[in-house]
């Protein structure tokens, strides 16, 4: 492959990138908005959330600097998909069950595209991208790694609040 084309496959993955950020922020910050009683999941989400705003900036960087940016179609896609989320997700009976396997399942999604990123940026030799990639694959990985280590507590949490105060439970 020619570098020109793993460039032009680099920005087409960037684009995705940037796309699935855009998604994310507005699935964390949803989520965030609806949970009430699950203090440390709130805190987590709030700092993701800051992370992921972030990670959307230096794609968008990284963007710049191959002398492209966002595709239109990309993002629109995503708004659509957050959208179609939240009205699948909300007012379910086990709600902050589904947003946390939704989100784990989201993050494992977002660290494989990282991990791509990553080998085309090292193929063509744009270190800048690499560093950041791997700077956001951290992110992810440290975020996945926090769903999957507090998932059983805060199922724990949820069927105790369902039996105990089902009012509680599900926010």
């Amino acid at each position: 492959m020619s570098s020109i084309a793993a460039t032009e496959r680099l920005i087409y993955w960037l684009q995705a990138a940037y796309a699935m950020e855009e998604e994310s922020l507005q699935l964390l910050i949803h989520i965030h908005e609806r949970v009430k009683n699950y203090h440390d999941l709130k805190a987590k989400l709030a700092q993701h959330i800051e992370e992921t705003d972030g990670q959307k900036k230096l794609i968008a960087g990284c963007l710049d600097r191959l002398q492209s940016g966002p595709s239109t179609l990309e993002n629109f896609s995503a708004k659509l998909s957050a959208l179609s989320h939240r009205f699948a997700e909300d007012g379910a009976d086990d709600e902050i069950i589904r947003d946390l396997a939704d989100s784990y399942t989201f993050e494992q999604q977002e660290i494989v595209r990282y991990i791509i990123i990553i080998e085309a940026a090292k193929t063509i030799g744009d270190h800048d991208t690499l560093g950041i990639a791997e700077l956001i694959l951290k992110q992810e990985v440290a975020m996945a790694n926090w769903l999957l280590d507090h998932t059983p507590q805060i199922t724990f949490a949820f069927l105790s609040r369902s039996t105990a105060n089902p009012d509680t439970a599900n926010r």
